[in-house]
């Protein structure tokens, strides 16, 4: 196997508006620190795959579409590359999120550009290689949804579910030299709330520096399915320090049990067409108008805003609002020898909740795998089936940023036989 890395920083150089809140106020103000694309490109017996990960929150399809273009000379096709947003909620605007800042064409311009080029260049600088992948315990993520006999509570909850394990792989030339390593785990890029209003890659951007600067090579993080998990601490840079030295903890746990793997790439790329809601009527929708702009717009709460913007959206979109189904990409890697998979890195192009990671992960025993999420383009929250019928802001609220409609509770069972499981 060869491989070649790169990095490019893709910080904002001008003032733009940032992601990942709605109710923040724009635009940003600074830079707390750089953040990044880094890319791992891996070759084997005439296949290959580039690897990126990317400090931003998400990139929309058409963007994914620009850098597989871009690249596609250079003979990758499709489902040979994983572009694996971190998710940290303290970039630059880049998908359009409703309410959550106006992306800067000029900067997505740069930012596709950066990506395209990164890929190029570490395609061009491979060398032989050595993979290994260990996987350990880690407590950094906490589920953050609590029910109560109020409902579903957007806190913390110990006692819910979040991935167990840390995956990390790391690659070395023969003579040892670290080359690069690469972690994945599931858990948000929220340390910093919607008062931070300076450009930060959070916590996974932050242990990505801590390894970098231990092992002088880059270091990739796969932000996993950590639609519901949140840091077990945030609020403060303080606590990006600590969340990120728990994370690099289990990196290093997880490579003192690395193992070699060695084998041939088999790269697959899946669209599955997930079932959606219908939004209310337009009388139902005019209705809702009423009641909301029937008060001073300086008593609307951050729903009346939400709600205001979505119902004017669909009303003034009624095709584009109003289909039956809604595509998301999915895909993987695996190393093969010779028929078994002895290493395998799923993605989903969605906010998967954490019991996919699980799924998947059991159903791929004993080989290890990571799976990550945010991957190829986001089409918003991939909520299980059994957070439906118990609402929060996954189910109920969020869908109105990224569009018009919420995939169904059927969607889980759809995703999971695609990737081959019964749940």
């Amino acid at each position: 196997m060869k491989a070649g890395v790169a990095k490019r920083k893709i910080t904002p150089d001008r003032t733009v508006e940032m992601s990942g809140y709605g109710f923040r106020e724009q635009p940003m103000q600074g830079v707390h620190d750089d953040i990044w694309v880094r890319c791992v490109s891996l070759e084997q017996d005439g296949r290959q795959v580039a690897i990126c990960s990317i400090e931003i929150l998400s990139l929309e399809d058409d963007q994914v579409q620009r850098i597989r273009e871009s690249v596609a000379s250079a003979g990758y096709r499709p489902e040979d590359m994983i572009l694996s947003c971190t998710h940290t909620h303290g970039g630059p605007a880049v998908q359009y999120l409703r309410l959550c800042g106006t992306p800067s064409p000029e900067y997505q311009d740069f930012l596709i550009e950066s990506i395209s080029q990164c890929i190029l260049e570490a395609g061009q600088s491979r060398q032989e290689c050595l993979l290994s992948v260990g996987a350990a315990s880690s407590g950094l993520g906490v589920n953050r949804r609590k029910p109560s006999p109020r409902g579903l509570l957007h806190e913390l909850n110990p006692d819910g579910h979040t991935e167990p394990e840390l995956v990390a792989a790391q690659l070395k030339r023969p003579d040892g030299e670290v080359m690069a390593t690469i972690f994945n785990y599931g858990c948000h890029g929220v340390c910093m709330g919607a008062d931070n209003r300076l450009i930060t890659g959070d916590w996974p951007g932050r242990a990505a520096r801590s390894l970098e600067a231990e092992f002088n090579a880059p270091a990739l993080f796969l932000q996993g399915c950590s639609g519901d998990v949140n840091p077990f601490t945030r609020d403060t840079y303080e606590t990006v320090d600590v969340v990120a030295a728990k994370a690099t903890d289990a990196v290093h746990a997880a490579l003192a049990k690395a193992r070699p793997v060695e084998g041939a790439f088999e790269n697959w790329r899946e669209t599955v067409a997930l079932p959606v809601e219908m939004p209310p009527s337009e009388a139902e929708l005019q209705a809702l108008l009423a009641r909301i702009q029937s008060r001073p717009k300086s008593e609307w709460q951050w729903m009346d805003k939400l709600d205001a913007a979505w119902s004017n959206a669909v009303l003034e979109n009624s095709r584009d609002a109003r289909r039956r189904e809604i595509e998301m990409e999915i895909g993987g890697v695996r190393l093969m020898s010779p028929q078994q998979s002895v290493f395998e890195i799923v993605w989903i192009g969605a906010e998967a909740f954490s019991t996919y990671a699980s799924h998947i992960k059991e159903n791929s025993r004993p080989a290890p795998v990571m799976v990550t999420a945010y991957t190829n383009g986001n089409i918003g929250y991939l909520p299980d089936a059994r957070a439906f019928p118990e609402g929060g802001y996954e189910v109920e609220e969020a869908y109105k940023l990224y569009g018009y409609q919420m995939i169904t509770a059927k969607s889980e069972d759809i995703v999971l036989k695609a990737l081959g499981i019964s749940a």
